[in-house]
């Protein structure tokens, strides 16, 4: 499964979101420029966010954006779910009924398998971690000393330094 730039850019969110949590309201003008991503683009990924009470926005002149939830309570299956839909390997898995074979196909009972074990992992909460991690200063191999960003946790993470 490979996630779109919309699931990778919506948890890169909400992570923004978690390492505020409780310091009140931050403006989608503040997550992009830390990010690098289009406050357009963020605009796109913060209603959904939104419409399943992920995420909550403060109006007036000291609101944004804050988690609609404790970060502890949130997972990144429920995440990439609003983001990016099924989070599962073949539709008929989800759907039998879209398949004529599906009760007596071999490998339907693979993917299943194989989503149960994925399933179980997308639902791992790390967000204390990455909060965490995001605080204390990191040595890169670089040649240099720099903080670890958000941006590296993630990249740390979708390499498997983070279990997602």
């Amino acid at each position: 499964m490979k996630l779109s730039t919309r699931g990778r850019y919506g948890v890169r969110l909400m992570i923004e979101l978690a390492l505020h949590h409780g310091a009140g309201p931050v403006l989608l003008k503040e997550i992009a420029e830390r990010q690098g991503i289009s406050e357009k683009y963020l605009w796109h990924l913060i209603n959904p966010l939104k419409t399943t009470g992920l995420v909550n926005s403060i109006r007036g002149a000291h609101g944004g954006y804050v988690l609609g939830k404790a970060p502890e309570a949130i997972t990144l299956k429920e995440i990439l779910q609003v983001l990016e839909g099924s989070l599962c390997l073949v539709d008929c898995v989800d759907n039998p009924s879209l398949c004529e074979r599906s009760s007596s196909c071999v490998s339907r009972d693979i993917w299943g398998r194989r989503q149960r074990t994925c399933g179980r992992r997308w639902r791992i909460r790390h967000w204390p971690q990455w909060r965490k991690d995001r605080r204390k200063s990191c040595k890169m191999k670089q040649g240099h000393n720099r903080r670890k960003t958000m941006m590296d946790i993630c990249d740390d993470a979708s390499r498997g330094g983070l279990l997602l």
